[in-house]
Parts: C-alpha cells; sequence; structure tokens
C-alpha cells in the first residue's frame, strides 16, 4: 500500500457492527481491481441490472476466478479482526433467508423469529431502519451473524397481515422449492437429506455395481434410469404395508420430464457419477473425455483437450467426480489440455480443483428435496 492510500484508510476503520463491514465488503467486491471485471461479468450474466439483490448475492456467495475465493474470503483475510469474526464473514455465502416474524423491539434490536426453522434471532438494524419494521408482521429476507448478533444482508420484502394457515404455506412452499437452503439452518432437515442421499447412492451401486455409469446416449441414459427406479419402486413396495401399494404403485419418477432436450438428444456418451455427499452428477460428451484421459497425454484431439477442459472447468461437476478419473487413468491429459509442461510439479490439478470449483471447498448439502405435507 502507497503511503497516504485512501483504500488503506477506508480498510482500517473500525468494525463494530455488521454494516461496517459490509460497506467494505461491498467496495471491494464493486470496485477494486481484483473483483471489478468479475463483478461486470456476474451483473451481465444475471440481466444486467446491478440490483441489489444481485449485488448481495455476487459478494455474499460467488466463487470467482481469484483460486474459487469470493470476496468474502479475501476480506476476512485483510481487516484486524479475531478468528472468530473471520469465521463470521466467511460464512456470509450460508446467508439465513427464509420469512421472519417480528416479536418485540430494543432499540436497535429487533427479536425476529425464524418461520422455518421455529428459531428466534436478535438483528440489530440500527435505530432508524428499526423503524421501517412493524411488530408481528412477517418479513422475506436473509440474515448473517457478526459478533454474535444478526444483520440483513441484501432486500426484505415484507408482507400484509397474514393467517396462521397462510404462515403454514409459506413455509411449506418454502420448504418444497428451496431445500437446500433451509439446509443452511435445518440440522435436523439436512441429516435426513443426507441420509436419503446414502440411502440412493447405495441402491446406485447395487443396480450399478459401481458408482459410475456410462451410456451412449441421453435416451440410453434415461431409459437405464427409469429401469433403475422402476426395480428400487418395486423393491420398496414388496416391503410396504399392503394398504399403501395401490396409493405408492405409480410412484415412479418420469425422469424425462426433468432431462434437458440437449442432454437426452446428445450421442457422444453420457456420464453419471453418483457424488454419495450430493446425489447424481451428469456430464455430456463424456467418451470425448474418458477416450482423452486414456491417451495419458499423448496426442489427444481437439475434441478430446476441450472436453476435458470443459470437465475440469465445470461448476457443476465436482471434484471428487474429477478424482474418480484420475484414480483410473492418472492426471497427465490434463496437463495436456491445459499446456502444463511436464516439468511442472502436479500442484497443477489442485490449484484448477480449487480455481474452478471453489464452490465444493465450502459447505454443501444434498440435492435431494422432501415434499412438505401442509400440516
Amino acid at each position: 500500500m502507497p503511503l497516504g492510500s485512501s483504500v488503506k484508510t477506508f480498510l482500517e476503520q473500525p468494525n463494530h457492527y455488521g454494516w461496517d463491514v459490509k460497506r467494505k465488503l461491498i467496495w471491494l467486491g464493486k470496485h477494486s481491481y481484483l473483483f471489478r471485471q468479475c463483478y461486470h461479468n456476474y451483473i451481465n450474466q444475471n440481466g444486467g441490472e446491478p440490483e441489489k439483490a444481485i449485488i448481495d448475492d455476487f459478494i455474499c456467495q460467488d466463487t470467482t476466478c481469484w483460486s474459487g475465493l469470493g470476496v468474502i474470503d479475501i476480506l476476512a483475510s485483510m481487516l484486524d479482526i479475531t478468528e472468530k469474526q473471520r469465521g463470521d464473514v466467511r460464512s456470509w455465502y450460508e446467508r439465513h433467508a427464509a420469512f421472519y416474524k417480528v416479536l418485540s423491539f430494543n432499540g436497535s434490536l429487533v427479536e425476529m423469529f425464524n418461520i422455518i426453522n421455529e428459531q428466534p434471532y436478535v438483528v440489530r438494524t440500527g435505530e432508524k431502519l428499526s423503524n421501517l419494521f412493524d411488530e408481528q408482521r412477517v418479513y422475506f429476507g436473509s440474515l448473517v451473524p457478526w459478533d454474535g448478533e444478526w444483520y440483513w444482508s441484501g432486500v426484505q420484502q415484507k408482507f400484509n397481515t397474514v393467517s396462521d394457515k397462510e404462515v403454514r404455506e409459506m413455509k411449506n412452499n418454502f420448504l418444497n422449492k428451496t431445500s437446500r437452503i433451509a439446509y443452511r439452518y435445518c440440522k435436523n432437515l439436512a441429516d435426513k437429506a443426507r441420509k436419503a442421499t446414502k440411502d440412493h447412492y447405495e441402491n446406485f451401486l447395487k443396480y450399478h455395481g459401481k458408482d459410475l455409469a456410462v451410456y451412449s446416449d441421453g435416451h440410453s441414459m434415461d431409459a437405464d434410469l427409469q429401469k433403475q427406479y422402476f426395480v428400487q419402486n418395486k423393491s420398496r413396495l414388496q416391503n410396504a404395508p399392503s394398504s399403501s401399494v395401490d396409493y405408492h404403485k405409480n410412484k415412479v419418477p418420469d425422469l424425462t420430464t426433468s432431462f434437458p432436450t440437449e442432454l437426452l438428444e446428445s450421442n457422444n456418451g453420457v456420464g453419471v457419477f453418483f457424488n454419495p455427499d450430493e446425489g447424481q452428477e451428469i456430464m455430456q460428451e463424456f467418451y470425448d473425455i474418458i477416450n482423452g484421459f486414456k491417451k495419458k497425454g499423448v496426442n489427444l484431439s481437439e475434441d478430446e483437450q476441450n472436453a476435458i477442459r470443459g470437465f475440469i472447468s465445470s461448476n457443476v461437476i465436482s471434484p471428487r467426480f474429477v478424482r474418480k478419473l484420475i484414480q483410473e487413468y492418472g492426471d497427465k491429459s490434463i496437463a495436456a489440455a491445459f499446456l502444463i509442461p511436464d516439468s511442472v510439479n502436479n500442484y497443477f490439478l489442485d490449484y484448477f480443483l480449487r480455481r474452478y470449483k471453489g464452490v465444493f471447498y465450502r459447505n454443501r448439502y444434498p440435492s435431494i428435496s422432501f415434499v412438505q405435507a401442509l400440516k
């Protein structure tokens, strides 16, 4: 830092309150040399308008080309704060998005009730902002922790007076549509999802004999997965009470409706990997990936190089899937696809996985959702 730097002066200002940290986070994400291009790219990818909610998504949860780190990771390492406070900032990618009911006021503190996990939160709003909230009114928004208190992050939506029945409907709709968000703060639901994912993983292994299935095209994949679910459903019904058989006998999911047309029409190999922590991962152009890996870095075709680069750089394919292929074929073709010389230490692989798949180095949750019955 040059002497007399206004940036240095700004970053050294006190961090007594969560909004002190948030101001620095916004500047770092929007205006710093390190992140401003990432910020503009993110805005353009999400409609092109810098709305408050989109900005909050970028600075709190996006992982960038800087070794897969986010704005919160860099800021937490820069500020003169305690390790506990650093942990708070780094946890802001797991914002507690939920419906909240205002219970009471105590100066600039507002006690709120999270309708989703049925837990109270003490939220510091500042005396001016606390006047914007009405007692017993329901709001939707996200909270983040800072130094033993909670703070609003992003925008809040205010609801008119709602009945108890409407509150229950809000909760059930939220859990049915956004279970993975609720898993951040509903440990019982997250544990239930992990148990269900483990069961599905065991069923996948039992049917396929391994955790990776390869198909020639999308329709073959769809047909076989339909068959897998039919076999599992039939086995489950054999052990179910007879009174429930009629209800469940037609409950085999129609996977065709959930797969995009592009995937179903693909004809250059489809790989389906079952990640035991999260669920199934599907990769197109899998023949080019496998054939490229088998060549161990020698005479890769252009299509094979492109497929391998796509496999490594995809932020929806886990490091676990990548390491599955490396375990069998080695990493020489990855080095070749990215023009890494043989003389370079194999740390390049850790770097690529961390850079392109940074989201997988944070807390992750199963992709499975549960349908909540209205009570």
